[in-house]
């Protein structure tokens, strides 16, 4: 084995080894979070959505090197090279790969809410044919529709005091420079809207990007999230959540904040599916 290939290989397993201690503190959050909701009534759907993700990318035959050995696509990237940078890129990846500072810090995060401005993107009133994120479309009732308060409950309480308690939380090895969304598509991750800007000039020191909708869902899910797309070496880049406004009731719902505190773990990687590919590729 040659010295490059035996650092980087320390450096994989570095990373496994440290990935492992941050989730730990997280994985137990999420724990709790799950034992409130589920005993409140809620149905998690994550692994079903992820899962649906992974086979949507599939089915678009994406060049090879495009895609994480998870089976996501690889954000694009501007990297930058300085001493106080690493560049973790996977082997079989043939994108630009993403600058990290050697040095942990807080996760900066991107959220995106113009699925809950557009007014075609979600319910603004009863009858309203709406794209329900999940490959069908759904009629409005008057229980779906985002109304102004249900907006700004959603936009100023319920989830800056849910983003808040993974800040609190994670640290990461924050991205140094520039990368951009590489267009959603698909069942899922193609249904939120994503301006032009996300995918052509893209988005400079932010660790993660979450779009955020408020769709009609079925029976007694409270809320779903996915994550769509990757760096290079693996972490997730992007991700996807719904909230939908029948479940919107007041500022500080515990509920609700605990909810969505569950599905953005989800939706930052936070699952069996990720930690399994992560896992056995910093192994390897």
């Amino acid at each position: 084995m040659s010295r490059d290939r035996s650092s980087t290989h320390r450096r994989r397993s570095v990373a496994a080894r440290l990935m492992r201690l941050a989730a730990a503190g997280l994985v137990m959050a999420v724990g709790a979070a799950a034992v409130w909701v589920q005993a409140a009534g809620h149905h998690c759907i994550h692994d079903k959505l992820q899962a649906r993700v992974l086979q949507s990318v599939a089915q678009q035959r994406r060049p090879p090197g495009s895609v994480s050995a998870l089976g996501l696509p690889y954000v694009s990237a501007d990297p930058i090279s300085s001493a106080h940078t690493v560049d973790w890129a996977q082997a079989d990846s043939t994108s630009p790969s993403v600058a990290h500072s050697a040095d942990w810090g807080a996760m900066r995060m991107y959220v995106s809410y113009e699925d809950l401005i557009d007014p075609d993107y979600h319910c603004s009133y009863a009858g309203q044919l709406i794209d329900n994120h999940r490959g069908a479309i759904d009629i409005c009732e008057a229980e779906d529709i985002l109304t102004d308060a249900k907006r700004h409950t959603l936009i100023n309480y319920l989830l800056p005091l849910a983003l808040q308690l993974h800040v609190e939380r994670l640290k990461v090895r924050q991205v140094q420079g520039t990368w951009k969304v590489t267009g959603m598509e698909g069942d899922v991750c193609g249904e939120f809207k994503v301006p032009e800007e996300h995918v052509t000039v893209g988005f400079s020191n932010i660790d993660f990007v979450l779009y955020v909708a408020s769709v009609p869902i079925e029976g007694n899910i409270l809320a779903w999230s996915a994550f769509c797309q990757v760096f290079t070496n693996g972490r997730p880049a992007v991700g996807v959540i719904n909230i939908p406004a029948v479940n919107i009731r007041s500022p500080y719902d515990q509920l609700m904040i605990r909810t969505v505190a569950h599905e953005v773990a989800h939706a930052l990687g936070f699952n069996r599916i990720f930690f399994d590919s992560f896992f056995f590729s910093t192994a390897s």
